[in-house]
């Protein structure tokens, strides 16, 4: 009985609902403030590193100004050694330099220029070539020709003195007027040859007079250019000296940038150093308080395990008690399955009598409209039959009124009214039908109301 009675008393009492609720509220504030905590502390680690890469871009960005500055000088000092090369007499001749338009000068860039003169040189130059291969290949065609000749004289005499010797060898008796006609027409033929290579050779002559005259055309072209291009060159060299004064101008001017340059960029430099410095502070105290944190957030994990130990061994209670819950739960689910099954029946049921009401909807629907189909029927049939009535009244009122005299009409008043007090009017059978569908006389079929003073008379 001890023992039973000590393991009672071990047995730990189940915590309530309130003190359950207020624990895990206390946990789950304790867990909020750890976690802003590291927000704020991740937060500043992410403004500082932001910081130092602004820091880092600015030096960046101060480094690419200066390789371009640095970059332009010596594109400047290319440019001046370049025109100084260009503008000197003993390298520059005036035919190797091609012509250039003045007005374009002053407007074009200096790269463009040099670009210009460098192309004008290189055509210059190639052309000139073109123009001494053409002389030289002139020169050797006329070489050629002439050895030709000499060839086509030597061949000539020849082949005459091997056939002289032919004939004299191989017709010894024939007679000496054969061999003197044969030696006509050979003499013949030869001054035809020899005529025949005269005039080549004045056209050959004629030619190289045209050459001659050509080359000398063109040599007179080449001076004209050469005169030219002195002038040109002259231009350009005074152009080059205003484009050296201005480049001197730009010079002073980039070398006065880059000194205030470089004063500013030793003062960012200078404020780089101090807010490095700044940092470099602010990080080492941060890194004091993360470790201050952190021993905080090791003696709080400790903490809650062991909050989290106990909340464990409390669960395990209620669980227990919650399988007791449980099996209840289920024994009256097993009811309310079965009070769900009759209810499930009693569905069905109602649903076949929906069913049946839905069948007899729709056939009253289908009488409704048969009869709003014999209605429009109806009063189809009631329109004819008093269009035929206003035509019949109508004719009767004019038969009538032709018919009628005033004299006999005053007769007739008194029959008339002791007609109406005898006989009362029977309604038509139209009237009756009307009255039994419970439809109205339309407005316009009724007879506009006669005046008392026509009554009267």
């Amino acid at each position: 009985m001890a023992s039973t009675t000590s393991q009672n008393r071990m047995v730990p009492r189940p915590p309530t609902c309130f003190e359950y609720w207020t624990m895990h509220n206390s946990l789950q504030g304790h867990i909020c403030h750890l976690q802003k905590q590291l927000s704020m502390e991740y937060n500043w680690r992410v403004q500082v590193s932001q910081e130092l890469e602004d820091t880092k871009q600015q030096l960046s960005n101060q480094k690419h100004l200066k390789e371009v500055f640095i970059n332009k000088e010596k594109e400047a000092k290319k440019e001046l050694e370049r025109l100084r090369n260009y503008s000197d007499a003993e390298t520059l001749n005036a035919s190797n330099i091609a012509s250039q338009v003045r007005s374009n000068i002053k407007r074009r860039k200096k790269r463009d220029l040099q670009q210009d003169y460098e192309e004008l040189k290189v055509a210059h130059i190639i052309n000139e070539e073109k123009f001494n291969t053409e002389l030289q290949a002139h020169k050797d065609k006329i070489k050629t020709l002439e050895d030709e000749l000499k060839l086509y004289q030597e061949k000539c005499n020849t082949s005459l003195q091997t056939e002289e010797n032919n004939k004299v060898q191989d017709e010894p008796n024939l007679s000496q007027e054969k061999l003197t006609a044969e030696l006509n027409t050979e003499k013949e033929n030869n001054e035809v040859d020899q005529n025949q290579v005269k005039l080549s050779l004045e056209k050959l002559t004629a030619e190289l007079k045209t050459e001659k005259e050509n080359n000398e055309v063109l040599q007179n072209q080449l001076k004209l250019s050469q005169e030219k291009l002195a002038a040109e060159l002259k231009t350009e060299k005074e152009n080059n000296e205003v484009l050296q004064n201005q480049l001197k101008l730009s010079q002073e001017k980039l070398a006065a940038e880059l000194k205030t340059e470089k004063e500013n960029n030793e003062v960012l430099q200078n404020q780089l150093k101090l807010s490095l410095e700044k940092l470099a502070a602010e990080l080492k105290t941060e890194k004091e308080n993360n470790e201050v944190l952190q021993n905080q957030l090791k003696l709080s994990q400790e903490k809650l395990a062991a909050e989290l130990k106990t909340e464990k061994e409390n669960n395990e209670v209620l669980q227990n008690q919650l399988k007791l819950s449980e099996e209840k739960l289920a024994a009256e689910l097993k009811t309310e399955k079965d009070k769900l099954k009759n209810i499930q029946a009693f569905t069905a049921e109602l649903q076949q009598e929906q069913r049946t009401v839905m069948g007899l909807k729709e056939e009253l629907e289908t009488l409704v409209q048969k009869m709003k189909d014999e209605q429009d029927a109806l009063c189809t049939e009631i329109e004819n039959l008093r269009a035929q009535l206003t035509l019949q009244l109508s004719t009767e009122l004019q038969v009538e009124e032709e018919q009628e005299q005033p004299e006999e009409h005053e007769n007739d008043l008194p029959q008339a009214e002791e007609m109406e007090t005898t006989t009362a009017p029977r309604k038509s059978t139209f009237k009756r039908f009307r009255h039994f569908l419970g439809l109205r006389k339309p407005q316009r079929w009724k007879r506009p109301a006669v005046p008392a003073s026509t009554s009267n008379e």
